[in-house]
This record gives structure tokens, C-alpha cells and sequence, in this order.
């Protein structure tokens, strides 16, 4: 029984292998499925093979329901969205740019006030203190907070920012050497906080990269294996890092090899099963040809509260129920659970049902197409590229909330604009 209902994980994983295959040198097509497929099929898959929980019966009708309401009209809006004749490059031309030293004593001011944050209130260490996390962060000033959590967030961007100016402009350039050891300073300080404090983000870094730079990305075509062994491997060093370091669980056998590893198997599929959570709001009474605002009206005045009414703003972000699939999620199940694995479509399919997850579908294969195509179209620092490229991080995180991907938009604008308006400039050198 149980392997006639993998029937639609199986049909899944034919359709995206051949979607993947028939895309080459669109890195991003490849990628972004990959990502989707690991989330909403592969490890929920593993995760019902291993599971023994009587919620996770409900896995084929999901599987099912997203075959049609999801993955089908998301993979035709990718193809279609993203062209026909646009591939990655295989060279990049270098251009006649400006380097301004007006952005690289920006990027550096917000390292410095990243590095000053994250030490002087001990926010470096996020996933260790995580008990202290609130209280600390409650303790930072207001500008600092602000422009520590858009330091993290947009790191990933300036990374692939700083790698592809460097890509295009002559080595010959003012400032050249300056951009290069900024981007070294960078580097050396996100990539240690992203292992120590996140789950994947580093990988998330380097999938950026593969779709947005030539060079990475024709190295690893070279090396697809090795690449995939990299992840497969760093992927179980980071869950037991996580499991017997920084938070200790004990819930990994050590005294045998088989144990050990079908343990570890386990605590990552159900780690990235951001199905998992719509079995047990569904067992619980979930309808989901029914709209649920209320995730949103929540959500709504969490970000209202901190204009017009501080103690209410303190009191929502305490408690970490933040986003409207979490506030959802709970009242089904009568009990507060902040930390189960999420997706960016669980947002919108636990607010708005069946039209929220078409919706979903459409809008992500959308947006994931045209940054496709402003990426590997653009010769030059245009606002669409610039936009493009801080996307790409975003939109790759899949694990986030749905929510989030759109607030961190205009959130974080200041940081985008200041990038575009300071960007490098064609003219001699």
C-alpha cells in the first residue's frame, strides 16, 4: 500500500527530472526545481516511508492536490516566463565601469555596524543563545537592529554583487584591489556566521553563485558529482553539528552504523518535510476551499504595532508567532509551535486554500523566470539585474515563509536603492 501511494512522488520526480534535463545551461531552471522537489516531494516521501504518525496518512491526497494545483502550473509558468533563446554566457565581457568609492565605504559602514552588533550584543552566536536571542535583540537599538538583520539579509547579494563587479570590470580599475578585499572581509565573516547559526544558507550561497556567475557555474557543470556529494555531505555535517553540538538532542544513535545513519536520514527528511505541517492542521479540521484571513490581519498589525504601539509589538514578537502560517497552524492545533519545517507556500495555501496555492504556483514560477532572464540578459548594473540578483538568494530560501520573501522586498529597499544609485558606471579609466 504504501508504495502505490508514492505513485505521485514518483510521477513527480520523472516530470521535474525531465523539466531539469531540458533546461540546460539555465541554471536557475534547474536549481529552483531541485529546491521544490527536495521540499514538497523528495523528503516528505522519505519522511512517510519512516514516519509511524497516523497524520502523515494524509500524504498521497497532498502529493496528489499538489501535483495539479501546484507543480504543474509552477513548472509551466517557469518555462514560459523564463524564454526560450536565454542561457548563461559563455564568456563575460569585460566593460569600461567605474568603481565608486561612495558604495565601497558603504558596504563597508554596514560590515563594521553588522560586526559591532553582533558582538557588542552577542548576536553573533544566534543558534547556541538562542534561549537569550529575544532578549538580547530586544536590548539593541533600534537603527543598529535594522541595519544588522539587513546585513544578514542581504549578504548573499553583495557577495554575488561584489564577485560579479569584479567579473566585469578591468583589474586595471580605481578601487579594484579595494572591492576584492571587501569582498574577502565579507566572506570571511557571513560564511562562519551562516554555519554556525543557519541550516543551509551556505549552500543557498553557492547555488546564488552557479546562477549568476559564469565561472561557478561552468566549474560545477564540470564537477556534478563532486558538487552533489559536497551538498549530500555538508548537509549530514551540519545536522550533526546541530544534533550533537549546539543543541544536544540525543537523537542520534551512535552505538551502531545502521542506526546512526537511518537516525540521521530521518532527522533530515523531517527537518525539510514542510508538508508535515498541513497533515496535522487537515486532521485537526483545516478546509482548504475556505479563505482564512486571520493569519494575515495578525501579521498585518504585528507590523502596524511597531509604529503606534510598542508593548503590543514586544508582546507578538516574544511569543515568535509572526507569520500567518504559524498564527494558522496554531489555532488548529490548539497548542504553540513556532519551529516546524515551513515553506513559502504554506502561507498562502493556509490563508487562501486551493486559489492561494494556484496562486503560489503561478506567481514564484513567474517571478523565478524573470529573474532568469534579467540575470544572464543584462551587460550591464541596470535596477531590473540589481533587483534580479537580490532576489535570487530570496527566492532560492524556499524553506521561508511566503510572507517574508515579499516584506523583505521593501524592507530592505533602502539597502537595494543605495546599491543602484552607487552602482558602477561605464567610462574610462
Amino acid at each position: 500500500m504504501i508504495w502505490i501511494n508514492l505513485t505521485p512522488s514518483v510521477l513527480l520526480l520523472m516530470i521535474y527530472g525531465c523539466f531539469i534535463y531540458n533546461h540546460a545551461r539555465k541554471p536557475l531552471l534547474q536549481i529552483y526545481p531541485a529546491i521544490i522537489l527536495s521540499y514538497l516531494v523528495l523528503f516528505p516521501s522519505i519522511n512517510y516511508i519512516f514516519s509511524n504518525i497516523e497524520a502523515v496518512n494524509y500524504f498521497p491526497h497532498f502529493q496528489w492536490l499538489f501535483f495539479f494545483c501546484f507543480h504543474i502550473p509552477f513548472l509551466t509558468a517557469l518555462h514560459y516566463s523564463a524564454g526560450h533563446k536565454n542561457a548563461i554566457p559563455e564568456n563575460i565581457e569585460k566593460l569600461n565601469f567605474n568603481l565608486s568609492i561612495k558604495l565601497l565605504l558603504l558596504l563597508s559602514l554596514i560590515l563594521f555596524i553588522f560586526c559591532f552588533t553582533a558582538f557588542q550584543y552577542d548576536l553573533f552566536f544566534r543558534r547556541i543563545g538562542h534561549l537569550n536571542l529575544v532578549s538580547y535583540t530586544n536590548k539593541t537599538p533600534y537603527l543598529l537592529l535594522y541595519i544588522y538583520r539587513g546585513a544578514i539579509d542581504t549578504s548573499f547579494f553583495v557577495i554575488a554583487f561584489l564577485i560579479f563587479t569584479l567579473s566585469k570590470v578591468d583589474s586595471r580599475v580605481t578601487f579594484f584591489k579595494s572591492y576584492f578585499i571587501l569582498l574577502l572581509a565579507y566572506i570571511t565573516i557571513f560564511i562562519p556566521f551562516y554555519i554556525i547559526n543557519s541550516r543551509l544558507e551556505v549552500i543557498i550561497l553557492l547555488f546564488s553563485l552557479i546562477c549568476s556567475q559564469t565561472k561557478f557555474y561552468d566549474v560545477i557543470t564540470k564537477r556534478k558529482i563532486r558538487f552533489a556529494l559536497f551538498v549530500l555531505i555538508f548537509i549530514i555535517l551540519h545536522t550533526l553539528l546541530r544534533e550533537l553540538v549546539t543543541e544536544d538532542t540525543n537523537r542520534i544513535n551512535l552505538n551502531s552504523v545502521l542506526e546512526f545513519s537511518t537516525d540521521t536520514l530521518n532527522l533530515i527528511s523531517v527537518r525539510l518535510d514542510s508538508m508535515a505541517i498541513l497533515y496535522r492542521v487537515y486532521n485537526n479540521g483545516f478546509n482548504f476551499f475556505t479563505v482564512d484571513l486571520s493569519g494575515i490581519f495578525h501579521s498585518f498589525y504585528f507590523y502596524c504595532d511597531f509604529f503606534f504601539n510598542q508593548s503590543a509589538y514586544h508582546s507578538i514578537k516574544n511569543s515568535l508567532v509572526t507569520s500567518p502560517s504559524v498564527f494558522i497552524a496554531n489555532n488548529f492545533l490548539y497548542s504553540k509551535e513556532i519551529d516546524f519545517p515551513k515553506s513559502m507556500v504554506l502561507d498562502f495555501f493556509l490563508t487562501f486554500g486551493l486559489l492561494g496555492l494556484l496562486f503560489a504556483s503561478l506567481i514564484y514560477g513567474y517571478i523565478a523566470g524573470l529573474i532568469h532572464r534579467n540575470l544572464l540578459s543584462s551587460n550591464n548594473f541596470s535596477f531590473a539585474f540589481i533587483l534580479s540578483l537580490y532576489l535570487l538568494p530570496q527566492i532560492l530560501q524556499f524553506e521561508k515563509e511566503g510572507l517574508t520573501f515579499f516584506t523583505n522586498i521593501i524592507k530592505w529597499s533602502p539597502f537595494i536603492i543605495c546599491i543602484y544609485i552607487l552602482r558602477p558606471r561605464l567610462g574610462n579609466y
